[in-house]
């Protein structure tokens, strides 16, 4: 007997493999898989503009990358001690202006020339929930923990979802023909508010990932969202929240995204490769020891192999350092 509903996604007929530039925008789910696929040493920028949850932000992130925006004074604020853009998370915020502008638009050039060459981009969700600057009329990114009474809370229509991220997909296409797009919706459950009001918000993303699916060719579904609900059907797979997916839950979708978009030799490389990111990031106490140039030595080794292996695969900073570590 089988008591649980595995899903199991088919393979996908577009493989991701370590040639290619990845780009993930949206939730802190995102930031979960972008952080696997830089551990296996695939090229790829996690969330240009920070963790964004809304469907209008990511398409704003995506417009305003097409166009190589230029951020300047006017579109900072400033709270708590700091400048900050409502457009951005609050790790680009800063206490001096200038930096604060200088680092947004820095890092706008930079995601723009590797949007520009990505090949999969992958879109992760979270609600359809947004809030708008009742005085400025925009939908912001980020409240930065300012006066609620600036915001109202609205609700992104399923038409609504679908016309700002086909028209933010379409001006993308435009300028990079070669994407890709790989949607899923955030496997984090919104219920600060109500249950009925995360399952609502839910549909209305998967609703407008269905339309802009038909409407837009090189598109696919990765059904994160609906693998933590209906497979991962237990609480033992939540973080102590009860809202996050915690490691083994991410883990396991790992596991499942690999099998869909993974051949079994760039899985074998992403094996090897994360392999040489735990021991380039294992503790060492002491450098001046014969086992610890052996074991960079060893390192280096695997190195060699995995580079002639893929030789598309970017080592040079785990090659630094463990050659900093043999006297």
């Amino acid at each position: 007997m089988n008591f649980r509903t595995e899903i199991n996604e088919p393979a996908s007929p577009w493989k991701i493999g370590h040639e290619h530039q990845l780009m993930l925008i949206g939730s802190c789910f995102a930031e979960n898989i972008g952080m696997k696929l830089t551990q296996a040493k695939f090229p790829v920028v996690i969330n240009p503009y920070g963790i964004l949850f809304n469907p209008a932000s990511v398409a704003n992130c995506i417009t305003d990358l097409c166009k190589g925006r230029t951020f300047t004074c006017d579109d900072l604020d400033y709270a708590h001690n700091e400048w900050f853009s409502y457009s951005h998370h609050g790790c680009f915020n800063h206490t001096d202006r200038e930096l604060c502008l200088q680092g947004i638009n820095n890092n706008n050039i930079l995601c723009r020339q590797a949007l520009l060459r990505t090949r999969y981009l992958i879109l992760t969700l979270g609600s359809a929930y947004a809030y708008r600057h009742k005085e400025k009329n925009i939908i912001v990114g980020n409240c930065h923990k300012t006066d609620g009474k600036l915001f109202e809370r609205v609700l992104l229509s399923t038409d609504e979802i679908t016309t700002l991220l086909l028209q933010a997909l379409q001006e993308l296409r435009a300028l990079n023909p070669q994407v890709t797009i790989l949607f899923t919706v955030s496997p984090i459950r919104y219920v600060k508010y109500s249950a009925s009001e995360n399952m609502l918000s839910k549909a209305h993303l998967i609703c407008a990932i269905e339309n802009i699916r038909q409407q837009l060719s090189n598109t696919a579904y990765f059904p994160s969202y609906e693998i933590m609900m209906d497979d991962l059907r237990d609480y033992r797979f939540y973080a102590a929240d009860m809202i996050h997916p915690n490691d083994t839950a991410i883990e396991y979708m790992w596991h499942k995204f690999c099998a869909c978009y993974f051949t079994p030799h760039t899985m074998e490389i992403a094996l090897k490769a994360n392999e040489i990111y735990l021991s380039r990031n294992h503790i060492i106490k002491s450098k001046a020891t014969d086992d610890i140039h052996k074991f960079a030595t060893a390192q280096l080794c695997k190195i060699e192999q995995l580079t002639t292996l893929c030789p598309h695969i970017d080592m040079r900073e785990e090659t630094a350092y463990f050659k900093s570590l043999i006297p």
